[in-house]
C-alpha cells in the first residue's frame, strides 16, 4: 500500500477519464449525429444547407475546446511519471488513445462536409 491518499493518486487519472468521457458524448451524441445528416446528399434542403453547415462547425468548435481539455488532462497524468503502473492510469491512457483516434477520423470527415464548395451543384447553378 501507498502512503499517498487515493484522492492525490489519482486525481489526474480520473480527470483525463471524465475528460475523455465528456468529449467522446460530444463527438458520438450531438457532432456525430448533425455529420451524418450533412453527409446524406438531400437529407438537408439545399436552402438549409449553408446554416446546417454553419451548426456543423460550431458543434465542431466545441468538440475542438474539449479536446484540448482531453489533450491537458493527458499531459498533467503522463507529467505526472509515477502512477505508469497504476491500473487505472493505464485504463485512461488507452481511453485518450481510442478518443484520439476517433477525433481524427471525424476530424476527415468533418472537414470534407464542411469544405467550401465552390465547384458544387449550389454555385454550377449560380454560374451556370
Amino acid at each position: 500500500m501507498t502512503n499517498a491518499s487515493p484522492t492525490t493518486s489519482h486525481h489526474t487519472d480520473i480527470s483525463l477519464l471524465l475528460r475523455v468521457y465528456g468529449e467522446q458524448r460530444w463527438l458520438l451524441g450531438a457532432l456525430y449525429p448533425v455529420l451524418r445528416e450533412a453527409e446524406q446528399p438531400g437529407a438537408i434542403a439545399e436552402h438549409e444547407l449553408p446554416a446546417a453547415l454553419a451548426y456543423l462547425e460550431v458543434l465542431w468548435s466545441q468538440a475542438c475546446r474539449l479536446a484540448s481539455q482531453s489533450d491537458l488532462a493527458a499531459a498533467l497524468l503522463d507529467a505526472g511519471g509515477d502512477s505508469d503502473s497504476d491500473v487505472l492510469a493505464a485504463k485512461a491512457r488507452r481511453y485518450y488513445a481510442a478518443i484520439v483516434r476517433l477525433r481524427k477520423a471525424i476530424r476527415a470527415r468533418v472537414e470534407r462536409a464542411t469544405a467550401p464548395f465552390e465547384l458544387g451543384p449550389v454555385h454550377e447553378h449560380a454560374h451556370g
